[in-house]
């Protein structure tokens, strides 16, 4: 979501905040979700600043990024990632983990020992820190496009009940409600926010 991108870059700039890097392997990442809306195949590094945003991916994963200036790598993020660090030089890095906030801990523990080893060797002094104290705001404070996607929501969902009597039958389980409400869900372009 572009526009999210932007808030980002905004509010790196309100609270001087020199580069945000979330890392992530193969799979979902919840950030990576409320920014892109996507998963990779391959590690990746989404790097923010107050007026850069790169995607180092994988040159499978590139199709993958919009929005973004995309470094792809083909042996690995090593090859790239301390490069762009390099010139973004930065006095601290905010990471995608956190000892309080599940919605911020995201980075394995291997990758992060993997990213560690690339700043000793291009001999980063400056101070790793978590994105806790700022991902909490860039969660919670909506931009107008996911504003319209909510109202969108409500609507399909406040239809969806409305139908519900109609649905019902006798004998019918509750798992047998659920499987067709979740049919007119997908049918309007509406997965539910949760496993069925």
């Amino acid at each position: 979501m572009e526009s999210k991108i932007e808030q980002t870059k905004k509010l790196l700039k309100e609270r001087n905040i020199d580069c945000w890097a979330i890392l992530l392997r193969e799979g979902k990442e919840k950030t990576v979700e409320l920014l892109l809306e996507k998963d990779f195949i391959g590690e990746a590094a989404l790097i923010f600043t107050k007026d850069r945003t790169t995607a180092v991916v994988a040159n499978y994963d590139a199709e993958r990024v919009t929005g973004m200036e995309i470094v792809p790598y083909t042996k690995g993020i090593s090859e790239v990632l301390p490069g762009i660090l390099a010139e973004i030089d930065p006095g601290e890095i905010y990471l995608n983990f956190s000892q309080h906030d599940h919605t911020a801990d995201s980075l394995t523990h291997g990758l992060f020992l993997k990213f560690k080893e690339m700043l000793t060797e291009m001999n980063f002094k400056g101070e790793i820190r978590s994105s806790e104290i700022f991902l909490e705001e860039l969660r919670s404070v909506k931009t107008q496009e996911e504003l319209r996607r909510i109202t969108e929501a409500v609507k399909i969902t406040e239809e969806i009940f409305d139908e519900v009597p109609n649905l019902v039958r006798r004998g019918m389980t509750e798992r047998e409600l659920l499987e067709k409400m979740g049919a007119m869900a997908k049918e309007n372009g509406c997965p539910f926010a949760w496993n069925e």
